[in-house]
């Protein structure tokens, strides 16, 4: 009963206009524009650049659109001993940046990059 309360407090529970989400973003009911289709679709084909096999970690906003692989991570809570990492380019949660900026210094390399999301390989 404490989820469904907080559920409903926190307006996840329709009729409600918006609810909160994750890193204080605010998610609204309403249909996908034509950039949120936009960025969902490139997110589709970015993932499918990568192999059925490999680890790939992803962020927050990315992760739902890929968690049917077999190795789909979290970006946030690191990227260590992953082969790819697909992340948002627009508005990166800080942990998740702070993440892409040490696999850069790892070395992980840029295989496409769009204005909605990126994808890194592992060297």
């Amino acid at each position: 009963h404490r989820a469904a309360a907080a559920g409903a407090r926190r307006g996840a529970v329709p009729p409600r206009d918006a609810f909160h989400g994750c890193y204080g973003r605010t998610l609204t009911f309403r249909p996908a524009n034509d950039d949120e289709r936009a960025r969902l679709d490139t997110v589709h084909r970015l993932a499918a650049l990568v192999p059925p096999e490999a680890i790939l970690a992803a962020s927050e906003s990315e992760l739902p659109q890929v968690s049917n692989r077999l190795f789909a991570w979290n970006l946030s809570t690191g990227y260590e001993g992953c082969d790819y990492i697909l992340y948002n380019v627009r508005d990166p949660a800080a942990p998740e940046a702070e993440q892409v900026r040490k696999a850069r210094a790892a070395g992980y390399t840029t295989v496409e990059a769009t204005p909605h999301a990126e994808l890194l390989k592992r060297p």
